[in-house]
């Protein structure tokens, strides 16, 4: 039985800065794909992986520390080894051996006396040890590390694994060959030849072991004299853990590295049941490594490259009956919606077959996967979530049928997401459902758009979703808005404005004054509204929408979500992680960069706590309104040279941001000047300790032009350009 993950969140310090501004929930290990982990005990967890990087945890993996380029180093660390005593040794690219003596918090550089990639470590005990490498690369360490010494394997391709069942016998996984020693790696002789790639190996004992590849699983209980053949297509295995002669796991990727794989035996690797079947197809994940403490208790890490690089972490306790994912969601999120401060819910593009909805009760800290309450044997993407209270809400999308075939799709739960019921909407065939919105437990609405060319339709329920009355529109729809149970409004293609002032019965249309397609809409009452969409178009209204004005946003990107709190505050989400903020009811902008890839939706419950999620699960979380941006997941390094940065965005109107790196304290003085040297503004003047520092200027009332900002840092002076157009 396969039972939801949950997702824990990343929560410490960073340098200069406090955890304020916007910061990340989820994925909580990014910028890495993890390799390899030794378990330290139940709460002490060190893994390793691409950009040199090491992740840790001292408390099972509700937190972790992540550092990237470990020593300013980007070497892939492939292998792990924990020697006891907080030793830990690592090994990777281009020869690099490291070694930490703290449990992974201070890492040195060990000699290794080749430049060939380091594949695999392993130690029999706290001295004795070897490396396998590139073109047959072998070494040997009988001091714990700290010295090696190169062994001539005799084998010409890369060693991909090792493994030591005393310090004589000892077994090396070569492409589709196993090598075989009985003198501590003096001589290797080949001891047998499978049909394919082979990339890990295990032993429990002195004569039961396994070795793994793709897609084959190869058994010995006989010290390798003979080996026993287990295909399971179609896998690539790159890791094999038994905890003893009948109960092991094999994780990996599928053969196209499409999705990850891991396997679960019970009678010593004749049978194999997958363990975790509701991972996104393309979902481009790789399992490499899993280790188990006992029976029940294991993990297994590993990562995606592609798009938002980011480290993959699974957690059982109960035997691989469930698995939590330690790391969040990685498939896209459409949507979110809070019932208060602690309570929300937001949905996503399909989990294989499965409706991907995540729930947390604690304000975001952890989220439950309800992805196993919504499953029709098809992929459903949902697009929007609406909660009236704790336990009624509603979720619509689509359901793709097959390729470029849709079937609009609405689901209810009363019981706070645990089940959902599939209401029938009467929608036909090729429309896709992308927003809903309920003024009480009776009087909803969802919209859409036609993938064919049937019409897309809005639809009303006056009983919570029993009946829904349907209206037919020729054009695409993105969002729908009711102040009360007559006024709303929706919007879509070509600036496609409609108001309603009797339920959704009848619709008007409303002049944009544009034709760029608008995504999203929000009122805070019968009379002013804001509308936001392409090319960083944003309307406002201040009658009801009898007529927008445009408003400047500073930037060309696909505003895709609205929301405003009151009549002054707003934020605006869009691509390429834009975020922006207004406290002027939408006269003016100002513009955050979150380092996220593209932001679906945003939503806050008061001036301070907001969320915004997005494209491969990214979930956003702020505790002060949002003001800056803070990378949580990357460790900051004092700057070791003065330096002033060109301001983002340039051409601005009329926020820009500016950031500055101070190697030491230093009295800094920030001025804009006109080009006839005037000064405009006096940014900073005061004593800074050493630090990296972002300073936002407000250019409201100035008018266009090109301006100098200034910095002095003690003796070094550097001036930069920027321009204001408005």
């Amino acid at each position: 039985m396969k039972l939801p993950y949950l997702f824990f969140p990343l929560i410490f310090t960073l340098g200069v800065f406090s955890q304020q501004g916007w910061f990340w929930n989820s994925p909580q290990i990014r910028g890495t794909v993890l390799h390899d982990f030794q378990l330290l005990n139940d709460e002490n967890i060190i893994g390793i992986g691409t950009e040199c990087s090491v992740v840790k945890t001292t408390d099972g993996g509700i937190t972790w520390q992540v550092k990237n380029n470990l020593n300013n180093m980007s070497n892939t660390l492939f292998s792990l080894s924990f020697l006891g005593n907080n030793k830990l040794i690592a090994v990777g690219e281009d020869g690099l051996i490291m070694m930490s003596s703290d449990a992974g918090n201070i890492w040195n550089t060990i000699i290794s006396g080749t430049s060939n990639t380091l594949q695999t470590l392993f130690f029999i005990d706290n001295l004795i040890g070897w490396i396998g490498g590139n073109y047959g690369t072998l070494l040997k360490t009988t001091d714990g590390g700290f010295n090696w010494i190169s062994q001539p394997s005799g084998i010409s391709s890369n060693i991909n694994s090792i493994w030591f069942t005393n310090q004589n016998t000892g077994y090396a996984i070569s492409g589709t060959q196993i090598f075989k020693t009985t003198n501590g790696g003096v001589n290797w002789s080949l001891n047998y030849s499978a049909w394919n790639d082979l990339f890990t190996v295990q032993f429990i004992d002195q004569n039961n072991g396994w070795t793994g590849g793709g897609p084959d699983l190869l058994k010995t209980t006989d010290a390798g004299s003979s080996w026993s053949r287990y295909q399971i297509d179609p896998s690539y295995f790159l890791s094999v853990e038994f905890v003893n002669t009948n109960i092991g796991y094999a994780a990996g990727t599928s053969s196209s590295y499409s999705e990850p794989i891991l396997f679960k035996t019970t009678n010593g690797g004749i049978d194999w049941e997958n363990q975790i079947s509701t991972y996104p197809y393309g979902s481009e994940e790789v399992l490499y490594s899993v280790k188990f403490i006992d029976e029940n208790r294991g993990w297994v890490f590993g990562g995606r490259s592609e798009y938002l690089e980011a480290g993959t972490v699974f957690k059982t306790l109960d035997g691989g009956e469930t698995w939590l994912s330690m790391c969040g969601t990685k498939t896209s999120l459409n949507s979110v919606n809070f019932i208060n401060n602690n309570y929300g819910f937001a949905v996503g593009n399909h989990e294989r077959n499965y409706g991907n909805i995540i729930k947390t009760t604690d304000g975001g800290q952890t989220w439950l996967n309800l992805k196993s309450s919504i499953n029709n044997n098809n992929d459903i993407h949902l697009l929007s979530v609406f909660f009236i209270d704790y336990d009624v809400g509603y979720a619509v999308g689509y359901n793709e049928i097959s390729f470029g075939y849709y079937e609009g799709e609405i689901y209810k739960t009363t019981d706070g997401g645990n089940s959902w019921e599939r209401l029938y909407s009467g929608y036909p065939r090729g429309q896709i459902l992308t927003s809903v919105f309920f003024i009480d437990e009776n009087n909803g609405w969802c919209v859409g758009l036609d993938e064919n060319p049937n019409g897309s339709a809005v639809l009303k329920t006056s009983d919570g979703g029993v009946t829904w009355q349907r209206s037919d529109f020729y054009l695409d729809l993105f969002s729908v808005f009711f102040i009360d149970q007559y006024i709303g409004w929706m919007i879509g293609e070509n600036g496609a404005i409609y108001k309603s002032t009797n339920g959704g019965l009848n619709w008007v249309s409303q002049p944009s004054g544009i034709n760029n397609t608008l995504y999203s809409i929000k009122f805070i009452d019968i009379n002013n509204g804001w509308a936001v969409g392409d090319n960083g178009t944003i309307l406002k209204t201040t009658n009801s929408g009898t007529t927008w004005i445009v408003c400047q946003s500073g930037t060309t990107a696909q505003l895709s979500s609205v929301f405003f709190i009151d009549g002054d505050i707003g934020w605006i989400t869009g691509s390429d992680g834009t975020i922006l903020k207004t406290t002027n009811g939408g006269q003016n902008w100002f513009f955050t960069l979150s380092n996220a890839p593209g932001l679906n939706s945003i939503y806050f419950t008061d001036i301070n706590d907001g969320w915004a999620v997005g494209y491969y699960g990214t979930i956003l979380h702020t505790t002060d309104g949002g003001t800056t941006f803070i990378d949580s997941n990357v460790e900051l390094i004092q700057p070791d040279h003065f330096e002033l940065s060109q301001n983002y965005p340039n051409p601005f109107n009329p926020f820009t941001k500016i950031v500055y790196h101070l190697p030491k304290s230093s009295l800094v003085q920030f001025k804009v000047y006109d080009l006839l040297g005037r000064e405009i503004a006096s940014l900073v003047n005061e004593q800074k300790p050493a630090g990296s520092y972002e300073v936002n200027f407000d250019a409201s009332d100035i008018p266009s032009g090109v301006y100098i900002y200034q910095l002095k840092a003690g003796e070094f002076v550097n001036s930069k350009k920027m321009i204001l157009l408005k």
